[in-house]
Order: C-alpha cells, then structure tokens, then sequence
C-alpha cells in the first residue's frame, strides 16, 4: 500500500515553550508542534519513518516501471515477439527430429540436447504454447535411442529419486563411443562428482530448510505482534477497527469498501506497518495530534525497522522474481530517460539479431551432415567458456 503521511515526534524538554495541549514527557505526532528539541530516540524514530517512505517509494516506483516496461514490450514489440517465437519454434521441431538419428556421438547427443533445452527456456519466457507439445516430442525422441528392454527399465525407475533416476540413464546412454577424448572423460568424471555432492542434498533436507524459513517468518510475525502490543498502535487498531466495521453500515456499497479496508487494517496489525494503521486512523477516525508517553517509541521503533526490512526483502524478491525484472532493475531503474530508451531500443535489436541468426542456422538444420558442424562449434564454445578463455 503507497502511503502519503505526515506526523511528527517530540518530547516537551522546555515546559515553558508547549503547547497548551501537551504535557511533560508526552510525545505528539504532529509536525505542527514546533519549538520543542527532540532526544536521540525521537531523532531515530524521524529518522527510520522517512526510510520507511523512501523505500516504500522506492519499491512502488519499481512496479511502475516494471509495468510500464512490460507493456512496452507486450505491444511495441509484439510483432517482433511473435516472429521470434515462430521461428524459435520451428527450429526446436527440427533439432528434436535430428535427435532420433542413431548416428550421433554421444557429445553430439548431449550438445543436441542442450541447445534443445535452451531453445525450451527462451520459450517458456515467451509463453509459447507449442511448449508442451515440444516437451512431449522431447521425451519420444529421447527415448527412441533406446531398446524396448532399455525402455521398460527407464519405466521402472521413475519410481526412484531423481537422482538415482539420472544415474540409471546415463548407465543406459552409453553407445561405447571411442572418439571421447581424455580431456572430455575428465569433465565427465567432474561432472559425475558433482552430481554425487548435489545427491547428498536430499529432498528432505529441502523440505527442512522450507520448514525453517517458514519457522523464522512465523518467529517474525510474534515477535512483530509482540511489539505491536506494547504500543499505542493497538489502541489506534482499535478504534479504527471500531469505525471500519462493515457490520455498521447498510449501504451495500459502503460495507463493501469498509470490508475491503478492514482486511487492509488487519494485515497492517498482522505485519506491524505503522504507516498503514496511521493512515487509516487518520482517514477514518481522527486527524487530531496524537499523544503518548515517550518510552512508547521503543517498541515503535522496532516496528519500523521490521517493516523496513521487510520492504528491503520485498524488493530483492521483485527484482529476482523474472528475467524481465532483473533487466528494469539493471537498465531502468536509477537512468535517465534517454538511458531508458536506449536501452528498450536494445530489446527490439536484440530480438531481430537473434531472429537473423535463427535464420542463418536453417540451412544447416535439413541434414545432420550439415548440423554436425553446427554441433562441433557449439561444443567448442562452451568448453572455452567453461575454462575462461
């Protein structure tokens, strides 16, 4: 929820300078009140409610230009998209073809694969929906290569974990070929090692780290309602509670707005957001100073710094959420606005790059004497990769 409010702190440390509406050792939250000198608590609670509205502003403004990107690309390059995607397609359908062929070496077989499973994720961030059909193409494929001896104990084993599963495969996969290199054993024997290590990290040692991140948020959520009870915030909830209630209204209309509003309280009181609970108070019940003692900022403090946090979280998470997130946070967010066109320009020529090299690639998909080559190269440039140079 972006939230627009505006209060201040003070503690009365000049008696004869207040307020009538004040008294000694209450703190107002109204920036109206002026004249009083703010101890180190008060400037650290100011202090931590302003991060608090930059970095909700900070994460709206990332939506907004996630949104906004999104669009541009959903539109602007629609046409663009579908060509790609077309094409990406239509080259998929023929390297899944090229994979029945029993004459391909084993790393022939394995660079066919990967390229194939490239093509798939690129097609999944397009939302194709021949990807289903594909993948299903994919498995048959994969499977032609074995006998119906070798098939029936694939089938056997998918009752195993999936690791186990890998191994009965690659044992399967072997068609003894003697052009194998020893620089190529040896990445196979790392791969094999690697593949031990990833095993002992089991399924019920994932669902344990799940456990326990759900375990730490739920610590997090008592220890945040514990503070929330310890301030006035409850009080506040309270009375703003009191006048959001839809059973009090018999406007539909009305009562539909205050249920929608009361489930926003609620989450606020759940999560301890302050700014959110002020707010409504403020909307819906009084816009008077408000007052309280002065160790109350205490544990409001620790509210704000919790939903601080939260918000720092929330942000990590959006920007990892997708590829294109990734991308408006890298080349949108922070940039001028000649920086931000340029680089959606880029989106548009990387698209056409990348359908022009689609394109170059189909004359030497027709036959696997011509995609042989194809394969040798890219097997040759992921293993320069792998070493660096």
């Amino acid at each position: 929820m972006q939230l627009e409010i505006e209060f201040d702190t003070a503690v009365n440390k000049q008696p004869h300078r207040k307020p009538a509406s004040t008294h000694a050792g209450m703190v107002t939250l109204d920036r109206k009140v002026t004249g009083r000198a703010q101890s180190p608590l008060e400037k650290r609670f100011h202090r931590l409610w302003q991060q608090l509205e930059e970095k909700q502003q900070r994460n709206g403004s990332f939506e907004s230009a996630f949104e906004k990107t999104n669009t541009y690309i959903r539109t602007e390059l629609n046409e663009n998209r579908v060509a790609y995607r077309t094409a990406l397609v239509q080259q998929t359908e023929k390297l899944i073809g090229h994979l029945k062929k029993k004459s391909l070496a084993q790393w022939q077989r394995a660079e066919l694969k990967d390229w194939i499973e490239q093509n798939f994720s690129l097609l999944e961030m397009y939302g194709a929906q021949e990807l289903r059909e594909l993948s299903a193409l994919y498995v048959e494929a994969s499977m032609a290569q074995f006998t119906d001896t070798e098939k029936s104990i694939i089938e056997n084993e998918l009752n195993m974990s999936i690791e186990e599963f890998a191994a009965a495969i690659k044992e399967l996969d072997d068609d003894d070929d003697d052009e194998w290199d020893a620089e190529f054993e040896f990445d196979e024997l790392f791969d094999e090692e690697q593949a031990k290590d990833d095993a002992r990290y089991t399924h019920q040692e994932r669902s344990a780290e799940a456990d326990t991140d759900r375990q730490q948020e739920i610590q997090r959520e008592q220890e945040s309602r514990a503070h929330f009870d310890k301030t006035i915030l409850n009080k506040l909830f309270r009375r703003t509670a009191k006048a959001l209630h839809p059973d009090h209204e018999s406007d539909p209309d009305i009562r539909d707005q205050k249920q929608t509003l009361m489930k926003v309280l609620l989450e606020a009181r759940k999560t301890g957001d302050i700014a959110t609970i002020f707010t409504l108070y403020r909307e819906h019940v009084s816009t008077e100073a408000l007052e309280f003692e002065a160790p109350a900022l205490k544990p409001m403090i620790k509210l704000l710094q919790h939903q601080i946090d939260t918000l720092d979280q929330q942000y990590n998470e959006l920007i990892c959420r997708t590829p294109t997130h990734q991308w408006v946070h890298d080349y949108i967010i922070g940039k001028s606005e000649q920086q931000q066109k340029k680089a959606l320009l880029a989106i548009k020529q990387d698209i056409e790059a990348d359908l022009e090299n689609i394109k170059a690639t189909g004359p030497h998909l027709k036959s696997l004497a011509k995609l042989k080559p194809l394969l040798e190269a890219r097997w040759d440039q992921s293993r320069f990769s792998y070493y660096g140079i």
